[in-house]
């Protein structure tokens, strides 16, 4: 029946879901959901009652959507509902009782499905939109769409500004290797397992070291350029290895390694597939970390001008073409000579050109390795 669900909501790849994270009862849960779930198993009439059926977390909003599955229509809700809720044996009775405690950290939703058959339990669409499954019509008054203007730059700014002063004075790094920790960091969180559930590891620092390792050598072996990625694994495990605080503080403290991978986690990696978000971000979290990169030797190009110039490009290329219809094709490349951390080449690959006929040039190793980082981001 859990399948069957799933694909009711749109869901087909429960493991590989682009927008939510899914969590079957008895599969294990990230470290915020095990510990809500681990205040509500008090026995209730000497009976624990367990975990949701499934719970669907957001990646990006504070939000949850609960689901509770059983077969006998009687086990739909108690006849005691109003009064004491007895979530071991009946569906609505579980759904509210595990709310009460979601609630305290998440928006929640809640879905009880009772029934055998399909046409028990055909999910209605709330909402008619076609190109919304089931799941995000669900999540849709969580998730007003936003675009550009939307976007709060200060408080990306304000994230950055924050992100700095903990690893510069708590951690100690130095001038270079802020940017380098927090494109380190990033990298790990790429890899699944080490995203969803770093803070349980036993030694957090290995499995990170093991997630930029595995994710750097992933995409060299795509590209077949094993020697161009080598000195940057050596630069963002570096990076991690020698900064002997990281392990020594523990896990309730702001600056402990855990807490700053959380908050990298909910507010940084979420912008990474958010169009030149990621660029505003990285860039003015190099500002601070190297007073505007010039310690680095690297000169700042705002995203917005990289992605004008690459749009005077296309109309030079393009003139006789529409705007919305101008894009660099297959005979296109872009060539950036002096690419520093890779801000025009980003901004290329926005405009849909073929990822083999981008090129860029640097020679300082700093601001190189950087952009190998900004490209795999």
């Amino acid at each position: 029946m859990g399948q069957e669900v799933l694909k009711s909501l749109g869901i087909n790849e429960p493991n590989n879901h682009p927008n939510f994270w899914i969590y079957p009862q008895r599969v294990k849960h990230d470290l915020q959901i095990k510990e809500i779930l681990g205040k509500c198993q008090q026995p209730i009439n000497k009976k624990k009652p367990g975990a949701p059926d499934f719970t669907i977390r957001h990646q990006t909003k504070e939000v949850v959507l609960l689901i509770e599955t059983k077969t006998k229509l009687k086990s739909h809700q108690s006849p005691s509902l109003e009064k004491e809720l007895e979530p071991a044996d009946y569906n609505l009775d579980g759904l509210l009782y595990f709310a009460e405690f979601f609630k305290k950290e998440f928006n929640v939703l809640g879905l009880a499905i009772t029934g055998e058959r399909q046409q028990e339990f055909d999910l209605k669409s709330i909402r008619k939109e076609k190109e919304l499954s089931l799941v995000e019509e669900y999540f849709y008054h969580f998730l007003p769409k936003k675009n550009k203007s939307d976007l709060n730059i200060k408080e990306i700014r304000d994230t950055a500004k924050e992100l700095n002063e903990i690893i510069y004075s708590g951690l100690g790094f130095s001038e270079s290797e802020k940017p380098f920790f927090i494109s380190a960091c990033l990298l790990a969180l790429k890899d699944e397992d080490f995203q969803n559930f770093f803070a349980e590891k036993k030694n957090v620092i290995s499995s990170c070291l093991n997630a930029i390792s595995n994710k750097i050598d992933e995409y060299a072996k795509a590209e077949s350029e094993v020697e161009k990625y080598k000195s940057l694994k050596v630069t963002l495990t570096g990076t991690i290895e020698d900064n002997k605080k990281l392990a020594s503080i523990s896990k309730n403290k702001e600056n402990s390694f855990v807490n700053i991978l959380t908050k990298i986690n909910q507010e940084v990696f979420p912008f990474l597939d958010k169009g030149d978000v990621i660029g505003e971000f990285y860039h003015e979290f190099l500002k601070y970390s190297t007073g505007d990169g010039k310690n680095l030797g690297i000169v700042l190009t705002p995203s917005h001008i990289a992605d004008l110039f690459c749009e005077i490009s296309l109309k030079l290329l393009y003139s006789e073409k529409k705007y919305e219809k101008r894009k660099f094709t297959e005979k296109d490349k872009i060539l950036d000579v002096c690419c520093g951390t890779g801000t025009f080449l980003v901004n290329a690959f926005k405009k849909e050109v073929d990822k083999d006929k981008v090129f860029g040039v640097e020679i300082k190793s700093e601001p190189y390795n950087l952009a190998l980082t900004n490209m795999i981001l």
